[in-house]
């Protein structure tokens, strides 16, 4: 039997996935992590290179604000608790 994405062996969806359409699909949060995550890794990336950035903690701050800038959908899904 093939495995569909987001599905557990037992049939159920996994954490993060719902039905839309009939079809299985990723809930707006866990792409908008998965994007601030892939932010996040490339302005580590610059800073590691030392360039632009002063510390980390400025590294991931702007990492946050350019996601929510460029998906401002996101900007629930991403505060702080």
């Amino acid at each position: 039997m093939p495995r569909r994405n987001g599905l557990r062996p037992d049939g159920k969806l996994k954490k993060g996935y719902r039905f839309k359409d009939g079809q299985i699909v990723k809930s707006k949060a866990k792409i908008c992590k998965e994007k601030v995550g892939q932010k996040i890794g490339s302005t580590m990336k610059e800073f590691k290179n030392g360039k632009t950035f002063i510390s980390k903690e400025q590294a991931i701050a702007v990492g946050f604000k350019m996601t929510i800038k460029a998906n401002p959908e996101c900007k629930k899904d991403l505060k702080k608790n």
